[in-house]
C-alpha cells in the first residue's frame, strides 16, 4: 500500500480533451505479430515471479483488441483461464466511488468542497480528528490526513475464516481512526482506504440509495457492463481468478470474503472486457459531462513519489518515456487498469498473486509501450513464417546470422528496416545493404527467439515474423 507524507501543492495535468469513444466489442483481434509479442510478455512476467495465473488485455480503439491468459486460476487445481474470467478489481473500485460523487455534484446534489458535517451526523464528525475541516474532495484525493483502516494491525484478519465475518461502517471507520490523524486536511498526502469507506457512505446518504444500487443504476447499466458487480454473498459466482496473499507462510486465498469487508475502497468484481468498456464510457462522456471529466482527470496532487500524482479516484504515473492514467490495486491479487494517452491505448491485467508491483513496470508496462509505440503508425501486412506471398519474401526463415528480403517492387535507397524483439524493443547491431534488387541483412548476433521485421518502402509497410535459431 502506498503511504507517503509530503507538503502539498496542487498539480494540474493538462490534457487537451477526452479521447474519442470506441467500441471494444466491434474491433478485430490484434494482428498475430502483435498478439504473439503480447503473449510472450505475459508469459515471461508470470514465469519470472512464480505467479499462479494471469490475464492481460490491450486495446487500441478503432484498430484491434487482444486478450491473453497464462497459468491457472487456482493453486489447488488446474483451472484453465479464459479472458472472460472475473476477478476482484481491488482499488480500481475507488474510481466507481469518485464517479458517483462527481455525478452527484454535477446534478447539484452536493459539492466536493462540502465538509463532512454537511452530510454525516455531527456526533460522528466529532469523533473524526479534524473532521469539521475535512472535505469530500480531500477524501477522494487522499489529502484528508486520516489513518488507513487496512493499516491497523489490530484490525487485520488473522485467518481466512475472519474474512467471512461482516464488518460495519463504524467498525471499518474506527480501524482508521484508532491510528490518529497523520496531518491536517489538505496539507499533505497519504493513500488511505478509510477515505473511501467514508466516501461510499456519503454516496448513500446524498443519493438515498445503498451504494450497490447507486452504481448499478448510474454506472454499470449506462456503461453497458455485463460482468461487473458488487458481490452480495461470501461466494463469487461463475469462473473467477483467485487472490493469493504471499506475505503469509503459505498462499492464502482471499478471493472469498464477506461483501462488507472491502466496501467503498476495493469491493467490485469485473473482467477485462468490462473494464475496457468502463474506461470507454468514462472517456466517451456516457457517465458525466465534459466539465466533470475535466475535473476528474486534470486535478492531480503530488504524492511524494516521483512521477506519481493522485486525483479523484484516478492517478497519473509518469515514467519519463511515457505516462499512464488509471488505477491499480491489490486484494491478494495484482490489478492494473490504465490508459496510455500518447498512444490512445488501454492496458489491463490481473495476476492471481499479491505483490507484483513494482516489478511489473519492467515486465509489462514498458514492453507493452515499446511494442505499441513501434507499431502505432504501421499497417501490418502479415506474412506467416516460410509462406511466400506476392508482396514480400524473407529467407531463410528460421535464420541464424543473416537473411534477405525480396519485395515485388524495386528496392531503392529510401527503404527503411526495423527489427523488434518480442517485447517491441528496437534491436540494433546488424548490417544492411541493397544488392541485386534485394535487401540483405547480415551480421546478426541475436538471441534465439521470435522477432518482428518491419520494412518500409514508399507508401507501404511490410511486416513479417522472423525466427532466429
Amino acid at each position: 500500500m502506498k503511504h507517503y507524507l509530503i507538503s502539498l501543492n496542487v498539480f494540474c495535468l493538462l490534457i487537451a480533451s477526452n479521447p474519442m469513444k470506441g467500441q471494444v466489442e466491434n474491433v478485430p483481434s490484434a494482428p498475430a505479430i502483435i498478439g504473439d509479442s503480447l503473449q510472450t510478455i505475459l508469459d515471461n512476467a508470470v514465469q519470472q515471479h512464480n505467479i499462479t495465473g494471469g490475464i492481460m488485455a490491450v486495446y487500441s480503439p478503432g484498430k484491434w483488441v487482444w486478450y491473453g491468459t497464462t497459468g491457472s486460476a487456482s493453486r489447488d487445481s488446474l483451472i484453465p483461464i479464459t479472458p472472460k474470467f472475473n476477478f476482484r478489481i481491488a482499488s480500481i473500485s475507488k474510481s466507481f466511488v469518485a464517479i458517483s460523487l462527481l455525478q452527484l455534484q454535477q446534478n447539484g446534489v452536493l459539492n466536493l468542497n462540502d465538509t463532512l458535517g454537511t452530510w454525516i451526523r455531527q456526533t460522528l464528525v466529532d469523533s473524526i480528528p479534524n473532521g469539521h475541516s475535512m472535505t469530500i474532495r480531500q477524501l477522494l484525493n487522499h489529502s484528508s490526513g486520516l489513518g488507513s483502516n487496512t493499516g491497523n494491525v489490530n484490525c487485520l484478519p488473522q485467518t481466512t475464516n475472519d474474512l467471512l465475518m461482516p464488518i460495519t461502517f463504524k467498525e471499518a471507520l474506527n480501524c482508521g481512526l484508532q491510528l490518529g490523524p497523520e496531518f491536517f486536511p489538505g496539507t499533505s498526502f497519504s493513500y488511505t482506504n478509510t477515505n473511501y469507506t467514508l466516501a461510499a457512505e456519503i454516496v448513500e446518504i446524498a443519493s438515498g440509495l445503498d451504494f450497490t444500487t447507486y452504481i448499478q443504476q448510474n454506472i454499470i447499466i449506462p456503461a453497458g457492463l455485463t460482468s461487473t458487480f458488487v458481490p452480495t454473498s461470501n461466494q463469487l459466482s461463475g469462473d473467477y481468478m483467485r487472490c493469493y496473499w504471499n506475505t503469509y507462510p503459505y498462499f492464502s486465498d482471499w478471493s472469498i470474503v464477506h461483501p462488507s469487508v472491502y466496501k467503498g475502497y476495493a469491493g467490485l468484481v469485473s473482467n477485462a472486457e468490462d473494464l475496457f468498456k468502463y474506461y470507454e464510457a468514462i472517456n466517451g462522456l456516457e457517465l458525466f459531462n465534459q466539465s466533470t471529466w475535466d475535473e476528474m482527470f486534470t486535478t492531480m496532487i503530488p504524492t511524494g513519489f516521483n512521477g506519481y500524482e493522485y486525483g479523484l479516484g484516478i492517478d497519473n504515473e509518469d515514467y519519463g518515456k511515457f505516462e499512464v492514467l488509471g488505477h491499480h490495486g491489490e486484494v491478494g491479487n495484482s490489478n492494473y487498469w490504465y490508459y496510455y494517452p500518447e498512444l490512445d491505448a488501454y492496458l489491463i491485467y490481473n495476476m492471481t498473486n499479491q505483490g507484483f508491483f513494482p516489478m511489473s513496470l519492467g515486465l509489462i508496462e514498458n514492453p507493452v509501450y515499446n511494442l505499441l509505440y513501434a507499431t502505432q503508425d504501421v499497417t501490418l501486412l502479415e506474412v506467416d513464417i516460410n509462406v511466400r506471398v506476392d508482396e514480400m519474401v524473407l529467407f531463410p526463415n528460421p535464420a541464424t546470422d543473416y537473411f534477405s528480403i525480396k519485395l515485388n517492387e524495386d528496392i531503392n535507397s529510401a527503404v527503411s528496416l526495423q527489427i523488434l524483439d518480442i517485447s517491441g524493443r528496437k534491436i540494433s547491431g546488424f548490417d544492411l545493404r541493397i544488392s541485386s534488387g534485394m535487401l540483405e541483412v547480415t551480421g546478426l548476433d541475436f538471441e534465439p527467439g521470435i522477432y518482428q521485421v518491419i520494412c518500409g518502402l514508399r507508401e507501404t509497410t511490410y511486416a513479417v515474423r522472423l525466427l532466429i535459431k
